[in-house]
């Protein structure tokens, strides 16, 4: 999944602000979560927007879960060699860091090297781990990373966020940011 930092506008309108797009690489702020949130947090994630083609793993360190394996079906009917995965990334690591690649800048580069590794590492593990989400009262289950949960704030701004925001939140104690009015003050976006 792609890194935004929290509050930039890396979208194509100038009033839809990235949120929650986190990376083991950036730090970021933490704090116990509001009930509240939780449950506002939930009720998105059933809203949801821009579906993916598959699942995103959580890449933060040492992420405790809950996870569902799910296997990989990449590779058709046999599972290839650890050697030929190998060869196969080694290749397109290559053709990341020659040919028309080379006009990418370095920050676009280093996230598709970034993930290309974490890619790797799932093909080598030969599952994929997908991120439930657990609700803390009643303990339905909801499947997390695969699409996008939008945040209507004050004067018409949205704020886009990966729906992994709910593990965000509840399992490594994420805090969101919170909204500038016209006036910088801040005030709760959700």
């Amino acid at each position: 999944m792609a890194y935004f930092p929290d509050l930039s506008r890396p979208f194509p309108s100038r009033k839809v602000f990235a949120v929650g797009w986190l990376d083991e690489c950036h730090p970021f702020l933490t704090a116990a979560p509001r009930k509240w949130m939780i449950e506002k947090l939930w009720t998105h994630c059933y809203y949801l927007f821009n579906h993916a083609g598959g699942f995103h793993e959580c890449t933060l360190t040492a992420c405790p879960g809950p996870f569902k394996k799910s296997k990989i079906v990449d590779f058709g009917r046999k599972r290839p060699s650890v050697r030929k995965i190998r060869e196969r990334y080694d290749s397109l690591r290559a053709e990341l860091q020659s040919g028309p690649f080379t006009r990418l800048s370095e920050g676009l580069k280093g996230q598709l090297l970034a993930s290309l590794d974490h890619n790797l590492k799932i093909a080598l593990r030969g599952y994929s781990r997908m991120v439930v989400g657990v609700h803390p009262d009643s303990g339905q289950r909801i499947y997390l990373g695969h699409a996008e949960i939008w945040i209507f704030g004050k004067h018409g701004r949205v704020y886009k966020a990966p729906n992994m925001l709910y593990h965000y939140v509840t399992v490594h104690n994420y805090q969101p940011p919170e909204e500038k009015t016209k006036h910088q003050r801040f005030v709760r976006a959700t």
